[in-house]
Parts: C-alpha cells; structure tokens; sequence
C-alpha cells in the first residue's frame, strides 16, 4: 500500500497490490473512519475497490466492490 501521509497514517491511498497486480488509485470516491480503522472507497483500472486499514494489526483488508 502507497500513501500519502502527513501527521496521520494513512491519509489518502495511490497504489496498491493484489498478488502480483499493482493498482494506481485513481479516484478516492469516499473516505471513513470505521471502529477497525480508516476505510477508503476508491476507483483503480476502472473498478471500484474497499480498502480497510486495521490499525490494530497495522494490515489492510482490500475487497473489489
């Protein structure tokens, strides 16, 4: 997971990687704070993806939606 980050991490995804597939992050359609974490709603190769960080385990849960 790429992100930007200022005085939080994350603040907003750019790419990521399922298996060996890399992902540019072109839109960030939404942004959450869940009880686990930040969540992202984001747009990358033209289909839409969740992706969840759950602070606790510092590990990210990424589904296509």
């Amino acid at each position: 997971m790429e992100c930007i980050s200022s005085y939080k991490y994350p603040q907003e995804p750019k790419a990521f990687s399922v298996g060996d597939k890399r992902y540019e992050v072109e839109e960030v359609e939404g942004a959450f704070l869940t009880p686990e974490g930040p969540l992202f709603r984001v747009r990358a190769c033209g289909r839409r993806f969740s992706l969840l960080y759950w602070e606790e385990s510092d590990e990210w849960l990424v589904k296509e939606i």
